[in-house]
């Protein structure tokens, strides 16, 4: 049996000199755009920018420069954090 990778919590990232960005594999990528569409921040996709020999293609969601870092992280916190429900 294969063993299970543990994926890194959802964040944006202000590394370089560049627009700050997320990365996403396929499974939240939809998750992701309908939130950052639901609250109006533009960005970019560039899908399988990132393919890794041994994990599944990655995708770069690159935000606005002037995007308002904290309350897209705290967006995406939500969306990681547990739900009650049956």
């Amino acid at each position: 049996m294969g063993r299970r990778r543990e994926k890194p919590p959802l964040a944006v990232s202000t590394v370089g000199t560049g627009e700050p960005f997320i990365i996403v594999e396929d499974p939240e990528l939809e998750r992701v755009r309908n939130l950052l569409d639901a609250n109006g921040w533009s960005y970019q996709l560039d899908l399988g920018a990132i393919r890794p020999s041994d994990a599944p293609e990655q995708h770069v969601i690159k935000l606005q420069r002037d995007a308002d870092i904290s309350a897209v992280q705290s967006a995406l916190d939500s969306l990681s954090s547990p739900h009650r429900g049956p």
